[in-house]
């Protein structure tokens, strides 16, 4: 018994140990799908919707348009709420779809968005007005809304979004600091869990323009048949040859064999 009672208390730990590695691996993979589509929603609807007069694509983008940013910040937020909503710390809420602050003063998961474009006005502004703890340290350092990409001219540069998410996951047990025996201790607690994700704009550009295909003539119409038989073109005659005159060769007489000499005798009278 007293074996037992020295050892239940770390079997207890170890198997709800196990039980919160695989709740907090669900969690991670729950925050990093959120950031993800939430990028990729945001990138979509920047392709759409640009915010140039022209509609070209491209870095810079026109500065002063806060408005615009604030509604696509808002789609981006939303779409991120709807796909933590399966977390057990998530404050979201059904009717404005959104995840906004909670009786204990945290809104959950914390979404930060950032266009870099160069002209983003709301890249340390977090979604809902979330306040941020200290326990998430890429929100609290902000990206900024400059592009950090290759060194092209600038209308062949696309911008791209960003999002971070900051996630507190709690543990099945809150224990902090418990002394166990043989000099031990154990702290567990809350885990935060920190994504971040991009996704660049679609530059489609436009197509030249293809050459006319030259347009090919048809051929004349045969004619239709009728039912009046056609007539079959007549014979015309054939002109005959009139007699020529052919010499007649004048037969040469052939020699006629001479006769044979015949013996005649004439019996003579006797004396």
């Amino acid at each position: 018994m007293v074996e037992f009672a020295l050892t239940l208390p770390m079997l207890l730990v170890l198997f709800l140990g196990i039980a919160d590695f695989g709740r907090v691996f669900h969690a991670g993979i729950v925050i990093e799908a959120a950031a993800r589509n939430a990028a990729e929603v945001a990138a979509d609807q920047y392709r759409r919707h640009p915010p140039r007069p022209d509609g070209r694509i491209a870095v810079p983008a026109p500065a002063g348009n806060d408005a615009y940013y604030e509604a696509l910040h808002e789609v981006a937020a939303r779409v991120a709420c709807r796909e933590a909503r399966v977390l057990s710390a998530s404050t979201f809420d059904a009717d404005t779809e959104g995840c906004p602050v909670g009786a204990n003063g945290e809104a959950m998961p914390i979404i930060l968005i950032c266009v870099h474009d160069d002209a983003d006005t709301r890249c340390d502004l977090p979604a809902f007005s979330a306040p941020i703890p200290d326990k998430c340290p890429s929100l609290l350092a902000p990206p900024t809304n400059a592009y950090a990409g290759t060194q092209a001219p600038p209308e062949e540069l696309t911008p791209y979004v960003e999002i971070r998410i900051c996630y507190r996951f709690t543990t099945l047990i809150n224990m902090r600091d418990v002394d166990l025996p043989f000099g031990w201790s154990i702290s567990i607690g809350d885990v935060w869990l920190e994504k971040s994700r991009t996704f660049s704009v679609a530059h489609y550009p436009v197509d030249p323009t293809p050459e006319p295909v030259p347009v090919l003539t048809p051929p004349p119409p045969f004619p239709a048949p009728s039912d009046s038989p056609t007539p079959s073109p007549s014979e015309s005659p054939t002109p005959e040859a009139s007699p020529t005159e052919s010499a007649t060769p004048t037969p040469t007489p052939s020699p006629s064999p001479d006769p044979s000499p015949t013996l005649s005798l004439t019996p003579e009278p006797l004396p």
